[in-house]
């Protein structure tokens, strides 16, 4: 659904009915945006928009170009357990490495911001806090971008500036504000990761779900992804209201940090880390997917991903890891 000026404004029901839209605005009403040329290449832009998930838990794309879970897992993993380590993230993208100084560190890294921005305030813990005092607050705001990032001259400065939620109608509502978003390969990152922040906060106040805005100043199409783009278009279009499960309301802060450190021993230690350990199905299959993302980095049998495949509580996931089989089948 196109509302106002077409350029400004985009609402639809899942991620893929947002990237669609806005993938063909691009490509065919290129007269209507800036042609700029930032660091990173030629780009067309549009500047001011809002973009609004009606369902937030439409966060991920089931197509075949786009659906990729396990690097938007892991960015949720980076920024939940307050890291602003290289390898964490270059574990799932590689070419993360361009955003580091050092070879160490990502100075632009949301973790530590969220967990301890000032090296002193948990933002994230406060927040919810904050709602469960005051809940018709307007003041529940993350701040991300920081005064001296504007003085910062190295790699990576956030493109998030802030995040605010708001509980109306005993919903959580949340509005992102972002200074500058790649709408191809940054925007379905951030649309998982901040929706699932969302729904993570709504489990503990014991809410439900609001929609989730999207606001950017510089949303842009690189030239470079543009045939991307193309051939996502090119897949053909199917609607659906396809979502991942309700997240369960009861221990969640337990559940994240038992998410958090599976996460981390499988990075570091292997697909088999703790694999006898209880999960309820929900954070389950995430891990499960996570499994089947580091077997497939270092397994050439996909008899174990086969497996993991049948593990699964919530059986659409299993088009992620039918991927992967056929990664390493392509491989050999």
């Amino acid at each position: 659904m196109l509302i106002m000026n077409e350029s400004k404004f985009w609402s639809e029901p899942t991620l893929d009915d947002l990237l669609k839209k806005v993938f063909e605005f691009f490509l065919n009403k290129s007269n209507d945006c800036f042609s700029i040329n930032p660091s990173k290449g030629d780009a067309r832009e549009i500047f001011g928009t809002l973009l609004e998930l009606k369902n937030p838990r439409s966060r991920l794309s089931r197509t075949e170009i786009k659906g990729t879970p396990f690097s938007c897992l892991g960015e949720l993993s980076w920024y939940l357990s307050g890291s602003d380590k290289l390898n964490h993230m270059q574990y799932y993208l590689p070419e993360y490495r361009k955003a580091s100084d050092d070879n160490e560190t990502v100075h632009g890294a949301y973790g530590p911001r969220l967990k301890r921005m000032h090296k002193k305030y948990d933002q994230l813990e406060e927040i919810v806090s904050f709602l469960r005092r005051k809940t018709d607050s307007r003041r529940a705001v993350i701040q991300i971008y920081d005064a001296s990032d504007l003085f910062y001259n190295g790699n990576d400065v956030p493109c998030t500036t802030n995040i605010q939620f708001a509980v109306r109608n005993s919903k959580l509502y949340m509005l992102t504000s972002m200074r500058s978003n790649d709408v191809y390969l940054g925007l379905p990152h951030d649309i998982f990761c901040f929706t699932m922040i969302q729904e993570i906060i709504a489990s503990r106040l014991n809410i439900e779900l609001g929609t989730y805005q999207h606001s950017v100043g510089s949303l842009h199409l690189y030239g470079k992804h543009e045939q991307k783009a193309k051939k996502f278009i090119d897949e053909g279009w199917q609607s659906t209201t396809s979502t991942m499960n309700k997240m369960p309301s009861v221990d969640v802060t337990r559940d994240v940090k038992k998410f958090l450190d599976i996460e981390k021993g499988i990075r570091e230690q292997g697909f088999e880390y703790l694999r006898e350990a209880k999960f309820g199905k929900y954070w389950n299959d995430l891990v499960i997917l996570l499994r089947a993302f580091s077997c497939s980095k270092y397994e050439t049998d996909v008899e174990h991903l086969k497996k993991l495949k049948k593990e699964l509580n919530e059986r659409s996931y299993g088009i992620y890891i039918e991927k992967l089989i056929q990664q390493i089948a392509r491989r050999d």
